[in-house]
């Protein structure tokens, strides 16, 4: 996941800013691959064809 960040961000300037806080993915974003979020972070394995995506992260709950 680091090097899928570090390739974002080169394409996108200022992506890592904005999903990355130091050594880990910041906790108001949420990331899957492959349709599974990752607990491991940047340590997350991402193989040539997978799929992944980044978003806010949600939480819900009763009003």
């Amino acid at each position: 996941m680091r090097e899928v960040v570090a390739a974002h961000d080169a394409r996108y300037p200022g992506l890592k800013a904005r999903v990355v806080d130091g050594a880990r993915i910041k906790p108001e974003i949420a990331v899957a691959v492959d349709g599974e979020v990752v607990a491991a972070g940047l340590r997350s394995k991402v193989g040539p064809q997978s799929e992944v995506h980044v978003q806010p992260a949600r939480s819900g709950g009763a009003s």
